[in-house]
């Protein structure tokens, strides 16, 4: 390793009083470096229906979810997440770049309100969430998930017959 490159890292590691060391999260590392991104939106889901989005890795980056979290107005909902799974039709959705200051751009491709069938597939994860303000729940219990490139992912959220229910999505994810 070269002087250059030598500095480089130590200019990024010791703190202002060129005494301490700065320690960061990994989380920390892809949002300041602008590759922490966020899904964020609301939509409603009728008794006994689903809302699904799809999510498609870039064959060039590896993407790793670090979370989703879903909330439900009205009525417990089933959230599966599932691979290799093809939609069709949907709405383009653009991904907020957690760094504010940064302008990348997520090299996911993202639509909400997709068509795809997900009965014959094994979800990668699954969890319920009680109706109300109070009950929110995160997937993934705070690991995060290595998705396969150029792939196909969709999350399904399933309202399980008792009433229309508004929900809340937050899939938050980095990219490299």
């Amino acid at each position: 390793m070269g002087e250059a490159r030598r500095t480089e890292i130590l200019e990024n590691v010791v703190g202002p009083d060129d005494k301490s060391l700065i320690t960061m999260s990994l989380a920390d590392k892809f949002l300041r470096s602008g590759q922490a991104y966020e899904a964020s939106f609301t939509t409603s889901v009728a008794t006994s229906g689903s809302f699904k989005t799809s999510f498609v890795t870039p064959e060039d980056a590896v993407v790793y979810i670090q979370g989703i979290v879903v909330s439900s107005t009205a009525a417990v909902v089933k959230v599966g997440l599932y691979e290799n799974v093809t939609s069709s039709d949907g709405t383009a959705f653009t991904p907020t770049n957690l760094n504010r200051n940064s302008e990348n751009i997520s090299s996911v491709t993202m639509k909400t309100g997709v068509t795809a069938d997900v009965t014959s597939v094994t979800p990668l994860e699954t969890f319920c969430v009680g109706a109300g303000s109070a009950n929110t729940v995160s997937g993934l219990n705070g690991d995060s998930l290595q998705l396969k490139k150029d792939t196909e992912y969709i999350l399904v959220v399933t309202e399980l017959g008792v009433a229309a229910t508004q929900v809340d999505v937050d899939i938050r994810w980095h990219e490299e």
